[in-house]
């Protein structure tokens, strides 16, 4: 109701053999990474789990800032906006437009401390959790732009594709322009796996690899293979998908309430794997890990939004955004609205 939608995608580069058939690092339950070394200071789970405004900040900030600082070795973090320029380039300057982050002045960590933090980059560097790590994109949706397509006929689960389809359409353009995601046609191939809120990867198509296009059959070697988490309970993604790749082939290889599967083939024939998963943040680690990002940027645009509005309204409560306290908090603040030249568009999502 109040604050940004963030939408994060996490990518790994891997090795495809196609002789071997055991889970990659990406695509394990992520439940068994909690145990051993790593384990010991870094959690990845569904955010709902780890970060509640009860519990705080730090553990959230802990594992996101410990994979973060394995991706860009010497990060010494400083100015939120240092952090969001790194994996949502170009958010910064539209932070200038919004009151409330215009003068935010957010240091990092917020809670956890760099002791522990460097802890667990020790960890994970120790045990290769982060190893196949390559990328953290963030496509972050403030209220105006968000009532912008909501005006333009999209429902819920709509718009979420809308905005997942950037992430998922920039690394794909990239896949197929990079000599490092692409490889023969054979052998040992290294893959791009990318993550929606929360990812994985997964090499094995729902029948084996094999799908129909027309009236012959194809092998599906995906150049790309990208996981997302379903959108409010859809299951048919392909016009979707045709929508966002109109000169690709969009073949379902599984649509079903728990998983909807799509293999997207270029004119070319280059191949993307395209997997829509229920509860996806619970079943893989990729998927969590990405959701752990978008939970944690989201709160920092709220620690920024609840600090501005608390100068200005005495013993104000913080709001966490949702609607289980956003009214409280909307109808002491609204008044303000006009005092302050802020149109109500730019406060409150219409959904």
């Amino acid at each position: 109701m109040l604050g940004p939608l963030v939408v994060a995608s996490v990518s790994f580069r891997q090795e495809w053999d196609e002789g071997k058939t055991g889970r990659s690092w990406a695509s394990r339950d992520h439940a068994t990474s909690g145990r051993g070394e790593a384990g010991r200071g870094i959690r990845v789970c569904d955010s709902k789990k780890l970060y509640s405004p009860r519990k705080g900040l730090a553990e959230l900030e802990k594992s996101v800032l410990a994979f973060f600082s394995c991706l860009h070795p010497g990060a010494s973090f400083g100015a939120w906006e240092e952090l969001l320029e790194e994996i949502s380039p170009g958010h910064c300057e539209k932070l200038r437009e919004i009151p409330w982050y215009r003068d935010a002045r957010i240091r990092l960590p917020v809670e956890a401390t760099r002791v522990v933090i460097g802890n667990g980059v020790e960890a994970l560097g120790r045990s290769g959790e982060a190893s196949a790590l390559r990328g953290v994109r963030c496509e972050i949706v403030e209220p105006q732009e968000f009532n912008r397509l909501v005006d333009s006929g999209l429902n819920k689960a709509d718009l979420l594709f809308a905005v997942t389809s950037r992430l998922i359409g920039r690394l794909w353009e990239e896949c197929r322009s990079s000599q490092t995601c692409g490889g023969s046609r054979s052998g040992a191939r290294s893959r791009l796996g990318t993550q929606w809120f929360s990812g994985l990867c997964l090499f094995r198509t729902p029948d084996g690899g094999c799908g129909r296009l027309g009236s012959r059959d194809f092998l599906c070697h995906p150049r790309l293979v990208v996981h997302a988490g379903k959108h409010g309970g859809k299951t048919y993604y392909a016009r979707n998908l045709q929508a966002v790749f109109p000169e690709s082939h969009i073949v379902p290889l599984k649509e079903s309430p728990a998983d909807s599967v799509y293999c997207v083939v270029s004119d070319s024939g280059d191949a993307m794997l395209v997997s829509f998963l229920r509860d996806g943040e619970d079943r893989n680690f990729g998927l969590a890990l990405a959701s752990l990002f978008a939970k944690y940027v989201r709160e920092l645009h709220m620690l920024a939004f609840n600090e501005y509005w608390s100068k200005r309204l005495p013993n104000l409560a913080r709001t966490s955004g949702y609607h289980c306290d956003a009214r409280k908090f909307l109808a002491r603040a609204t008044p303000l609205l006009e005092t302050l030249s802020i149109p109500p568009e730019m406060l409150v999502r219409a959904r």
